[in-house]
C-alpha cells in the first residue's frame, strides 16, 4: 500500500473511531502475524472499501482488483478462521507449562475448523488444507499424543 493510501486509511480509521489501529502486516518469521494481518483486514473492511470508492487512484491495481473481488473478504475470513488455532498453538508452545496435551488439543481444534470450512471461491482450498494437515498429522507419534490428551486434567472422556 502506498504512503498516500496508508495516510488516508489512518485518517479514515480515526474519523470512524475504529478500535485496533491500522492494518497489521505479515512477517514471515512470526506465525501469529498472519492472523493479526487477516484480522485487521476484516476489522477495516468498511474503511478499505471507502478508500477504494473515494480515491482509487492512490491504490495500486492489484489491491484494487482484490478489494473489488466479491469473495475477497469471505476468503480472508476463512483463512482467519484457520489461523486462529494456529496462533493459539504457537502461543501455547511459548509457555513453560505447555504439555503435549495442550498441543494436541490445538491440533484437534484446527482439524475441526478445517472440516467445517464454508465453501469459498477456490474450490480446492479445503482439500488443500486437509492434505497439508494430514501430512503434518502423520509426523506425530499419535499414540503418545492421545495418551497425553487423556491424562490432561480437562479431558472429559471425549476424543
Amino acid at each position: 500500500m502506498s504512503h498516500q493510501a496508508s495516510k488516508k486509511l489512518k485518517l479514515n480509521i480515526t474519523n470512524y473511531s475504529v478500535k485496533g489501529g491500522n492494518l497489521k502486516f505479515y512477517v514471515k518469521t512470526r506465525w501469529s502475524t498472519a492472523w493479526d494481518c487477516t484480522s485487521s483486514i476484516l476489522r477495516l473492511k468498511n474503511q478499505l472499501k471507502n478508500l477504494l470508492n473515494e480515491c482509487p487512484e492512490i491504490l495500486n491495481n492489484k489491491i484494487k482488483g482484490l478489494l473489488r473481488t466479491r469473495s475477497f473478504f469471505n476468503d480472508i475470513n476463512t483463512v482467519n478462521t484457520l489461523l486462529g488455532p494456529v496462533k493459539s498453538a504457537v502461543k501455547a508452545l511459548e509457555f513453560k507449562s505447555t504439555t503435549l496435551a495442550n498441543c494436541f488439543i490445538e491440533l484437534i481444534k484446527l482439524s475441526q475448523r478445517i472440516n467445517f470450512l464454508p465453501p469459498i471461491s477456490d474450490q480446492n482450498f479445503k482439500s488443500t488444507c486437509i492434505e497439508l494437515f494430514n501430512k503434518r498429522w502423520k509426523q506425530f507419534d499419535f499414540d503418545l499424543y492421545v495418551l497425553s490428551y487423556m491424562l490432561h486434567p480437562y479431558y472429559q472422556g471425549k476424543i
